[in-house]
């Protein structure tokens, strides 16, 4: 699963290749601000609430672990990203899924 599908709006310094973790802080506005969200988050997906529980208390535990804030920076465009009507549950769940494994490797 790719968060992009057309790139020309990227920075050039910036590697479509890479896994999203690895761009730096500078590099985030682009890909933060260009990122529609949903409109709407079921009742049903009370995860994310949790998800984004752990990863501040992840942070509040180590408050210096920079791939920690990353992630808690890049969460609302991980999964919080608009998706079409007939493949948001799935990929919605998709999503949560590898964040939960911590496999953002997804996310490139």
């Amino acid at each position: 699963m790719q968060l992009r599908q057309s790139h020309s709006h990227l920075s050039n310094d910036v590697n479509i290749n890479n896994n999203i973790l690895d761009l730096n802080f500078s590099q985030f506005g682009t890909l933060i601000g260009l990122a529609t969200s949903l409109q709407f988050i079921p009742r049903n997906y009370v995860k994310i609430r949790l998800i984004y529980i752990n990863q501040m208390l992840i942070i509040k535990n180590d408050i210096e672990n920079i791939i920690a804030w990353k992630k808690l920076i890049l969460l609302p465009t991980v999964l919080l990203s608009s998706l079409p009507v007939a493949e948001r549950s799935t990929e919605l769940k998709f999503r949560i899924d590898c964040v939960e494994r911590d496999d953002w490797s997804r996310f490139i």
